[in-house]
């Protein structure tokens, strides 16, 4: 199965209160010894109307040793030319609380 290209949107709407209601998805891969560690590979959040507020690829900090494709929709290629996870954490930052 094929993973569907991450948008790399961000919406302008992110820091707005009119979108009370979203829903969070987060594609986990498996790094260290045995690929037992989850660190997040892909944040997908969309608001109540289904259109999409941010959808972009995260390189884990480890070494990704289970890409955990069947469930993850996720490859090597996926990642090569993604975000740092830090990067992505900042991204964040914005959101009201």
């Amino acid at each position: 199965m094929a993973s569907p290209p991450a948008s790399g949107r961000s919406s302008p709407c992110l820091g707005s209160r009119s979108t009370a209601v979203v829903a969070l998805d987060c594609e986990m891969v498996g790094t260290g010894p045995g690929g037992h560690c989850s660190e997040l590979a892909r944040c997908s959040i969309l608001d109540y109307h289904g259109n999409v507020l941010y959808d972009k690829y995260v390189r884990p900090s480890q070494r990704v040793t289970d890409y955990r494709t069947p469930w993850s929709g996720i490859s090597k290629h996926h990642l090569r030319d993604a975000m740092p996870f830090s990067q992505a954490q900042q991204e964040f930052l914005p959101f009201p609380s």
